[in-house]
């Protein structure tokens, strides 16, 4: 998805150290000895000011589209019902079952074995795999052509790789042979009850059906709006100059990323790079020079919206970004000017979320802090007005403004802890996600060792 891409980047530092078994915290590693940051080859902050701002910027060669009136139509901020209920359900634990037909929702437990013109293609086998139908894990039509289909049974289903694929199979058509093993199945919607959310979802404040419900819809027409406007505004504003520093910066940024593989390896960028078929660095800028032009662009078209909005990454904002977490060491290993360029680019596309006005909708987004305040200051002015004219008494009117200034309080409080807990569970996530992808990478390079 376009807009995890985005709306992880700040988080991009931590995932990448974390990935690569190094903590964040400097204190937390000093466990277990003496502590090394890792060393990168690039300084990524050299293309940074103090303000997250890559330099070298010419604005006038952007041009971004009028995203300040932009209106997001219905059906790209309101979730169907069909797909609210499998959000729903992809909440609460499956259960096990090793007979009947299985289902979008269901997780499968499959071997299959893959063939292009009836010759088997290298990663298109597996046994045992467990596979969530209607995840996307696989690709286009895969999944939907498993579902409906039983424990015990054996079928071929068709399906033809993505022209973006890697060159040996895109475009192409496949035959995968499946075998359905066991499958855990999916709790029907209508099945869900409080007490079984409360459960089971009880550590996110969530107590009945009726929460769950609503927080799919937020979940949901979060990710929803920031695909339109990443569509939107992403795609159509022009960047007819690209500057160097951030074409640099971009192709640092992947090689960055590598050599923090490397080292999780326990060899240099160098080796690595060997090992992906690439003679050197410069190689490897020259082959992906598209890619990074066209990231470097998206990113061109992110800073000129936070230079328009005055947006400016403080200290004080990499402490809440974090959660109050120690991120030293990820200071250490980027620097901080690259620090508040990540957060920044995050940043920037979330107030575009959160600010953009839906249609049918009063107003865009969640509410945040700034917004109660404001809400709270015009609620108390609203209510002097109006005893002023009905002649209340002073104590009176001193009363009322209080309680209401105390409702906005208490209002502000409940959306900090929500946002702080918000901000928790992503990074949580985000982590695992990596953490398994690691894992993988693992299991396939020993894997290659043992052929």
């Amino acid at each position: 998805m376009k807009l995890k891409r985005f709306a992880a980047v700040a988080l991009t530092a931590v995932i990448a150290l974390g990935g690569a078994g190094f903590s964040t915290s400097a204190e937390s590693a000093g466990t277990q000895g003496a502590y090394q940051a890792p060393q990168l080859s690039v300084d990524l902050s050299q293309y940074v000011d103090e303000n997250g701002y890559i330099t070298g910027f010419d604005y006038s060669a952007i041009e971004l589209v009028d995203y300040k009136n932009m209106v997001i139509p219905t059906e790209n901020h309101m979730p169907a019902q069909e797909t609210l209920n499998a959000f729903m359900v992809a909440q609460l634990p499956q259960i096990d079952a090793t007979e009947g037909v299985v289902a979008m929702g269901d997780t499968v437990n499959i071997d299959y074995a893959g063939s292009v013109d009836s010759v088997p293609f290298e990663g298109g086998t597996a046994y045992g795999y467990d596979l969530q139908l209607g995840s996307g894990a696989f690709i286009q039509g895969f999944e939907e052509q498993v579902a409906g289909h039983s424990v015990g049974e054996n079928f071929d289903i068709y399906v033809t790789f993505p022209e973006n694929y890697h060159a040996d199979l895109a475009g192409k058509d496949a035959v995968f042979n499946i075998y359905i093993n066991s499958y855990k199945k999916a709790v029907a919607v209508e099945d869900i009850t409080d007490e079984m959310v409360k459960e089971n979802l009880g550590g996110m404040g969530l107590s009945n059906v009726k929460e769950l419900n609503q927080y799919a819809i937020d979940e949901l027409s979060y990710s929803m709006v920031g695909n339109y406007i990443y569509n939107e505004v992403f795609g159509n504003s022009t960047v007819t100059s690209v500057p160097q520093t951030a074409i640099d910066m971009q192709g640092d940024y992947m090689l960055a990323s590598m050599e923090l593989e490397a080292i999780n390896y326990g060899m240099n960028l160098e080796t690595m790079l060997q090992m992906y078929g690439f003679a050197s660095a410069e190689d490897f800028k020259t082959t992906y020079a598209e890619t990074i032009e066209a990231a470097a662009k998206e990113i061109c078209i992110n800073q000129a919206i936070a230079n328009a909005e005055g947006i400016k990454i403080t200290d004080k904002d990499i402490e809440e970004y974090f959660g109050g977490q120690d991120y030293s060491v990820v200071e250490e290993v980027y620097g901080k000017p690259f620090l508040k360029f990540l957060i920044m680019q995050s940043i920037t596309l979330e107030n575009l979320i959160n600010n953009t006005a839906r249609e049918g909708v009063s107003k865009a987004g969640g509410t945040n802090s700034t917004v109660i305040i404001l809400v709270a200051v015009i609620a108390l002015a609203a209510v002097a007005l109006f005893f002023v004219f009905k002649k209340k008494k002073p104590e009176e009117v001193a009363a009322e403004i209080k309680e209401t200034a105390n409702k906005a309080i208490e209002e502000i409080k409940e959306e900090t802890a929500e946002l702080k807990a918000e901000i928790k569970e992503e990074i949580a996530e985000i982590k695992e996600e990596i953490s398994e992808e690691i894992n993988e990478i693992k299991e396939d390079a020993e894997q290659e060792k043992e052929d």
